[in-house]
């Protein structure tokens, strides 16, 4: 007990120097944590976007794997027409998209002076929609789905960035040169990311991304009283060998992968900020505690001479650090709680 009343009177006496060595913990702690929550909140927001998104279909047909020695591959949009036709398949969905790898914001709006209207940082997602709202991804907001070229539907921050409303002609630069289109439509997606969205019809949407006579994906739902396992061996008789189909589960799975992807860099990224933190919170903790060890020699040797073995010196500057170190961590625990608790919020906002 003595032990611990001199290392609870050496806090005491150096009280300034522990608060700050205390901190340094806290924000080294603190800035691990945040960094797993953070990236398990994205990933757990995005799995639930893509989960809704894909909540009306049952299976959906890619493009598939590129064969080693092969560039590229497409699909004919000859094949919906194929699977329509199939007594087990209810409803077949074409869609086209704009390769974020080869066109990083494809269709970005122009003001009165012709300046681009961009999002800082992030892409512009362009894709054909169908103008259905069941998919959960989006909700339209104001006016009709478009409908043919000349027609653009857009979603709601691209619209307020862009002093927008439905009825407006809005000049773009496209990938084969500057476009005016009529907004026919302003639409809400379940989560932005710091994305714009740009839709067009799908027949549109094949001539202004160049895919004529392509599609890059058909969502599917069976028929009436048929299993999608069902659905899914009637549709493999009709697919060609560039075409393969997944059911639900190995859709989310297939589009989660990009993402988890990205933010498990994005978690890398965060983590070595935080080895850097907790570098420098080691080396200010050392040098602290190697301070405070000289500035009581005269104590210690004052405890020695009155009896207090080496061990039970030990002892008391562990028991110090121990407790510095304890207080500092359910510091940072507690504070890391008030981000987990607005992640979560969000999480639930972007649901």
């Amino acid at each position: 007990m003595t032990i611990v009343r001199l290392a609870l009177r050496g806090i005491r006496a150096s009280l300034g120097r522990l608060i700050l060595t205390t901190i340094a913990i806290v924000a080294g702690v603190g800035f691990v944590a945040g960094a797993f929550i953070l990236a398990d909140s994205l990933e757990g927001t995005f799995t639930d976007l893509f989960e809704e998104a894909t909540s009306q279909i049952d299976a959906e047909i890619k493009v598939a794997e590129l064969e080693f020695g092969q560039d590229t591959r497409t699909i004919s949009d000859t094949l919906v027409d194929k699977v329509t036709a199939l007594p087990q398949v209810g409803k077949a969905s074409p869609s086209v998209r704009v390769d974020p790898e080869e066109n990083f914001r494809p269709f970005t709006i122009l003001d009165a002076e012709g300046n681009k209207i961009e999002p800082r940082g992030g892409p512009i997602i362009s894709f054909s929609w169908d103008g259905s709202t069941d998919g959960g991804f989006l909700t339209l907001l104001d006016g009709a789905p478009p409908t043919t070229i000349d027609q653009v539907a857009i979603d709601s921050t691209y619209a307020n960035a862009a002093g927008l409303a439905v009825g407006d002609q809005v000049p773009m630069v496209t990938p084969s040169g500057e476009r005016t289109f009529e907004l026919t439509a302003i639409v809400e997606p379940a989560v932005s990311a710091g994305a714009y969205y740009v839709f067009f019809d799908f027949t549109s949407a094949q001539t202004l991304f160049g895919k004529e006579g392509q599609v890059d994906s058909i969502d599917l739902q069976r028929a009436d009283g048929v299993s999608t396992a069902e659905m899914i061996t009637a549709v493999q008789t009709v697919l060609p060998p560039e075409a393969t189909v997944l059911d639900r589960t190995a859709v989310i799975e297939d589009q989660s992968a990009g993402f988890d992807q990205i933010i498990s860099i994005f978690r890398n990224l965060l983590l070595a900020f935080a080895g850097i933190a907790l570098f420098v919170s080691l080396f200010i903790i050392y040098n602290t505690f190697a301070i405070l060890v000289n500035q009581r020699l005269q104590q210690i040797g004052m405890l020695r001479a009155i009896g207090a073995t080496r061990g039970q010196i030990r002892i008391g500057v562990v028991l110090e650090a121990l407790i510095v170190g304890v207080s500092a961590a359910n510091g940072a625990r507690v504070g890391n709680m008030r981000p987990s608790v607005y992640l979560s919020f969000d999480h639930h906002l972007t649901q």
